[in-house]
């Protein structure tokens, strides 16, 4: 067993960046190491006490040096913990460069990585042992430390990267990330004719009002259009969204199958549909109940099938972190939102109104989306599917308006024709 002493550490670098620090007097230097360090990343605890004492004085503007430095020690109690005057003279003759200071905040935060990893795996290993958790969820635990290790500090912004992307995006069909719908009016009134990489497209509506099969009608028009999407439905199995897919390719209900009315040229739509599908680049999981399962499942489509477009069937039934539930879709929000930018990919996310609007007969708000206001700030566009009392006399037709969108119309609305028996949804035509 590894003693705490035997972890990856390096003092020598943990004294360099703490004194690139002090050599720079007006912060700058520690501006630069900020980018790549936090606190815990220290492994001495003197070291981390000064390099979080150096934190304070750098954000209240102070100038940093070796007596401002003892002053807020001593003003913080923390003097003694650090060896006084004399650690910090001693850190002080350490030879630094501003070229030093940087190579060796990468090697501190290298040695944490590899600590955090370590620990990361000790765990897994100590659960595995108790099994106290099954497979499934141990991997997927696993997998996410890993990667939020991996990603715990950012390259520097690169402006020509960006602009490279933007290019793609507005001048190049064959790049072009954004996804249609495959619905015109709608698409018409999404920025770029659809849905964009790393955006959180919220669909929402009460039960019965097609945020499913809007949801699966533009992940098989992706599909359709050679694109890998990869499903999280929490509510329906793999069988009846295949099904359903079949229903909306061929037209034919599934219904009449089952109850073997179907005649020949039906069945053979049918069955025409099913052998397009099975060649599609769609993958569905229905037991990726928590974020860390999905963010690990997601990953693992993205690298192997190069994914483009992601949905989620409803983020309501998702367990999340925290005694509260507002708290836990909160935080199954937000990770949702990193997912999205971290894979470059847009993320349908199907979500459950509340029951207001349908009481009231009204055009749904903001404020209805159930459990949590954090659905509301973390989405790129919000979308609701709603019915009013006087439709009943057009049975096909749904309303959708758009109450949110980033960078492009704010605000949309419009019709559809919701096809209940064939699972379809497309533009309303008044007849």
């Amino acid at each position: 067993m590894l003693s705490p002493s035997d972890l990856p550490n390096s003092m020598e670098s943990e004294q360099l960046v703490l004194a690139s620090c002090l050599l720079s007097t007006d912060g700058s230097k520690y501006d630069e190491v900020s980018q790549i360090l936090h606190e815990q990343d220290f492994f001495y605890e003197q070291n981390l006490i000064i390099y979080n004492t150096i934190k304070q004085l750098a954000l209240s503007g102070e100038e940093i040096n070796e007596i401002s430095l003892l002053e807020k020690l001593r003003n913080n109690g923390n003097e003694g913990k650090v060896g006084g005057l004399e650690y910090i003279y001693g850190i002080m003759n350490t030879t630094s460069t501003g070229m030093q200071g940087i190579w060796a905040a990468k090697q501190v935060k290298e040695k944490s990585k590899l600590r955090q990893l370590i620990r990361s795996c000790r765990v897994s290993i100590e659960t595995a042992l108790e099994q106290s958790e099954d497979s499934q969820n141990l991997c997927s635990k696993l997998e996410t430390d890993i990667s939020k290790i991996n990603l715990s500090y950012a390259e520097d912004f690169n402006i020509n990267d960006t602009i490279s992307r933007v290019k793609d995006n507005l001048y190049s069909n064959e790049t072009n990330e954004y996804l249609p719908t495959g619905i015109k009016s709608y698409d018409q009134s999404l920025k770029r004719g659809g849905f964009g990489p790393g955006q959180i497209c919220i669909v929402a509506a009460r039960p019965g009002r097609g945020k499913t099969t809007f949801a699966m009608n533009v992940a098989l028009r992706s599909a359709l259009d050679g694109h890998a999407v990869g499903v999280f439905s929490l509510e329906m199995g793999d069988d009846e969204l295949i099904e359903k897919m079949c229903s909306t390719l061929s037209g034919i209900q599934v219904q009449r199958i089952y109850d073997k009315v179907a005649n020949k040229q039906q069945l053979d739509k049918f069955n025409d549909s099913m052998e397009e599908i099975s060649k599609l680049p769609i993958y569905i999981e229905e037991k990726a109940d928590t974020y860390d399962k999905v963010a690990s499942k997601a990953r693992y489509w993205k690298r192997k099938f190069d994914m483009k477009l992601m949905v989620v069937d409803y983020i309501q039934l998702m367990k999340g972190e925290g005694t509260r539930r507002d708290e836990q879709i909160s935080g199954i929000s937000r990770s949702l939102k990193s997912l999205a930018r971290q894979l470059r990919i847009p993320i349908i996310v199907v979500a459950q109104l509340n029951r207001e609007s349908e009481k009231e007969d009204r055009q749904p708000r903001l404020s209805d989306l159930g459990d949590s206001s954090s659905l509301e700030r973390d989405a790129d566009s919000v979308t609701f599917l709603y019915t009013l009392k006087t439709d009943h006399m057009e049975g096909d037709k749904l309303r959708w308006c758009r109450s949110k969108q980033r960078a492009g119309q704010s605000y949309a609305e419009g019709q559809f024709e919701f096809v209940k028996h064939c699972c379809r949804i497309r533009d309303f035509v008044n007849r």
